[in-house]
């Protein structure tokens, strides 16, 4: 029994290095695919010329990456200044609409922005945004997300019919009304 466990533990001790030898080299070639396989995936992957045809995925880049290497500004979240609009300047100015309990007033400004509010006590509420004229055509946006647009007339010296979202209406140019004759006692 004796021989038995001796050559036993013999032949373990020859087989072993070549079981190591073989794990080792399976190992070693394993290694060597599948780094082949990944450098394959990143070619793939990058370019979009896989060996099995086009990826179905086309590959992102990051914008400002882009923007960066290319020696341009990255685009940010920050808000940007408005761009440059078109103010016709007969509509430049201070404008009211006479109502029953007091005037709307709209102010507009030349760099293409506004505001509005309500003195006639009618709960219309006050908004400012970006403004624009031209042609006719005027259209605004507020910074709460109210938009309006339509046509427009100038009648000089002081008059702006405007029509919009709420019907046509008779706009005065603040500045150039008429004053009152009475004096003020």
């Amino acid at each position: 029994m004796r021989t038995f466990n001796h050559n036993k533990a013999a032949t373990l001790s020859r087989i072993a290095p070549v079981v190591f030898a073989l794990l080792i080299g399976t190992a070693a070639r394993a290694d060597a695919v599948q780094d082949a396989n990944i450098a394959e995936a990143e070619n793939c992957n990058n370019t979009g010329l896989c060996a099995h045809g086009p990826t179905p995925l086309t590959p992102s880049l990051d914008p400002c990456y882009i923007a960066q290497n290319t020696i341009r500004p990255c685009e940010s979240d920050q808000p940007q200044p408005p761009k440059p609009v078109s103010v016709d300047p007969n509509t430049v100015g201070t404008w009211e609409l006479p109502l029953k309990g007091g005037p709307w007033v709209w102010e507009i400004h030349r760099d293409g922005t506004y505001r509005f509010h309500s003195e006639a006590g009618d709960g219309a509420p006050p908004h400012a945004g970006t403004f624009s004229a031209s042609n006719g055509h005027w259209s605004l946006k507020a910074t709460t997300g109210y938009t309006d647009s339509g046509t427009y007339l100038f009648q000089a010296p002081d008059t702006l019919i405007a029509t919009g979202q709420l019907g046509t209406a008779a706009w005065r140019h603040h500045a150039l009304r008429p004053v009152s004759n009475k004096l003020a006692q």
